[in-house]
């Protein structure tokens, strides 16, 4: 049975844990807290932030939407959690509304790739190869208007362009994304079958690991596992070798290919989580 995934993911969280037992702690408003549900521990330590409906757990480590929480805590598989949740398992009608607001990145520069820091970052701490990087980033220049700390501070960040022009930004201090939250296509060598990536970096140190600055096949770089339903139209008919992250979300992707031929190659990083920690592990 196929689950629209949008509409699941619409699904209030608060509401979710409330229906299933789970009592706040405190907060009513954009951010709500609960004892982690991985561990034993006094301090509230998993937010949920109400206004884009998406939860992170600083015990763990974990985050992710509705989908990905119900994963974690029923310990099931992608499309397991898309049937509690289609069910309404504990779940009235209960939705919840985006808060519309205006884009909270403003960009100010964007330029080659100068800052020592962020060149040190890429190069000594996450491998990446200058070459990979210069020819597929740019350093973003950016501020935070609506920042009740500091609206005219400017901040520095690798840039990654996606399809809808939109950035994939890091640092050493920071992971963001400028809307619209969009999926990146490469053009490879041959279109005649597709490389698909959960996240850039990745595929940065796949690169760089191979020593070429292009991929054999044109590839596909999610940006963001929610992405998929977008890509998947243009994998139809294709064989996919599918390089995403070996964890519960990974394995979600895997479960929502359909009309192509998937080949799932986490096991060429074996033993670790994604390709850039099995690229660091090798020096």
């Amino acid at each position: 049975m196929k689950y629209d995934t949008d509409k699941l993911s619409q699904i209030s969280i608060v509401e979710w844990l409330k229906n299933n037992g789970y009592t706040k702690q405190r907060g009513s408003g954009k951010y709500v807290s609960y004892l982690s549900p991985f561990g034993t521990e006094a301090n509230a330590s998993m937010k949920v932030n109400t206004a884009k409906n998406t939860w992170r757990d600083y015990h763990s480590g974990k985050s992710g939407n509705i989908i990905t929480l119900v994963m974690e805590l029923e310990k099931c598989s992608f499309v397991e959690a898309c049937r509690v949740l289609g069910d309404n398992r504990g779940v009235d009608i209960a939705t919840y509304e985006p808060v519309k607001q205006e884009s909270g990145v403003k960009i100010h520069l964007v330029e080659d790739i100068a800052s020592q820091e962020l060149i040190g970052y890429f190069t000594d701490k996450r491998k990446i190869d200058p070459d990979v990087l210069n020819k597929y980033c740019k350093q973003v220049s950016f501020s935070f208007p609506f920042s009740e700390k500091d609206p005219n501070a400017i901040y520095t960040a690798v840039g990654f362009p996606t399809a809808m022009k939109s950035w994939e930004l890091r640092s050493s201090f920071m992971k963001i994304a400028t809307p619209p939250k969009s999926f990146s296509k490469i053009k490879g060598l041959s279109n005649e079958r597709i490389i698909l990536w959960e996240g850039f970096i990745n595929f940065l140190s796949f690169l760089t690991y191979h020593k070429t600055l292009v991929p054999k096949y044109t590839t596909y770089i999610l940006n963001g596992v929610h992405q998929i339903r977008l890509v998947n139209p243009f994998l139809k008919g294709k064989i996919v070798y599918l390089y995403v992250d070996s964890d519960c979300a990974g394995d979600g992707v895997l479960a929502q290919l359909d009309n192509c031929t998937p080949i799932d190659m986490r096991y060429s990083f074996a033993f670790n989580n994604d390709y850039n920690e099995f690229l660091t592990t090798l020096s």
